[in-house]
């Protein structure tokens, strides 16, 4: 998800640096210097942090057409993206509304400007494409819509050609297209056609991130094994359901020269909270009950010490 990162931005379309390593070509990079990302932290951020949201929004147009003055295209798409980053992060989630929506408007626009700098075809547009749809997905787990969607097949196009089927920015614009997918309340049934094209999804992604190793984080090698999970407990597969959180338990348990990546298990703890929901949505209170009496906080604890 989008997150500031030292002083810079780090999108959830754009791999790691574990992966970047391993990754030819390398097809994303944060552009902003150490100056442009000042200009930006001491003015629209700090009216951000001084909960003055129109007046950051004005300062940070004025650092958007002062680059599109100088013809530099691509400096205006990497602002618009590096201050969508800030408004979503500063934003909140729950009641009365997700203030985190008001960085959709700037993700919106970067993907416009990003074709413009790029072309339709690069996999710059690809990177503004998958993070329009994270935020849509955050911000609305259950139905993130159909411009969701629209936004992640044409990324995985994209990324597909230029980068080919096996690349790890291509393998999870796939997993997250699959999450898309999937996504509805727990007690609802999937639609055969979305469930059978998200299913396909998820196991693509989970070969592929296999495939890769120790290299990818255990948070993104189980993500495919638990989005399937929750895919058949929605569906009555409860055991299916089980064997999965499994495969994901053997992802983050995957061992390298540094032991087990235990840094998954957050999400693993989320994803499981939502599997078990799912689980008693279905009437499947027994599959439930196996996933352990440990809940929140108890479950991290547990996945830290080595017993997820």
């Amino acid at each position: 998800m989008l997150a500031v990162v030292g002083g810079g931005y780090a999108l959830s379309g754009r791999s790691t640096s574990a992966h970047r390593a391993a990754q030819q070509p390398r097809e994303t990079k944060d552009r902003l210097s150490a100056g442009q990302m000042a200009d930006m932290v001491e003015g629209p951020v700090a009216l951000l942090r001084q909960g003055r949201e129109a007046e950051a929004d004005a300062a940070a147009r004025v650092l958007v057409a002062a680059a599109e003055s100088r013809g530099d295209k691509v400096r205006a798409a990497d602002l618009l993206t590096a201050y969508a980053v800030q408004r979503f992060s500063h934003g909140e989630a729950g009641a009365p509304g997700d203030t985190r929506a008001a960085a959709l408007p700037w993700l919106r626009e970067a993907v416009t400007a990003t074709r413009r700098a790029w072309g339709s075809e690069h996999p710059e547009t690809a990177v503004a494409l998958h993070d329009l749809a994270a935020v849509l997905l955050e911000i609305s787990p259950d139905a993130p819509g159909a411009e969701a969607e629209q936004a992640l097949r044409e990324a995985l196009t994209i990324r597909t050609r230029a980068l080919g089927p096996q690349n790890v920015e291509t393998i999870g614009t796939a997993k997250a297209l699959a999450d898309v997918l999937a996504a509805a309340a727990p007690e609802a049934v999937p639609a055969p056609p979305q469930a059978q094209e998200a299913e396909t999804l998820y196991r693509r992604a989970a070969a592929g991130f296999a495939a890769h190793g120790p290299a990818i984080r255990a948070e993104e090698r189980l993500g495919p094994w638990m989005g399937l999970a929750i895919l058949e407990a929605r569906q009555g597969q409860s055991s299916a359901a089980l064997a999965d959180r499994e495969r994901a338990i053997r992802a983050i348990l995957l061992r390298d020269s540094g032991g087990p990546d235990f840094g998954g298990c957050a999400a693993f703890v989320s994803l499981t909270e939502r599997l078990e929901a799912v689980l008693k949505a279905h009437g499947e209170r027994d599959a439930a009950g196996r996933l352990g009496a440990r809940t929140g906080g108890d479950r991290v604890v547990a996945c830290f010490d080595g017993r997820p």
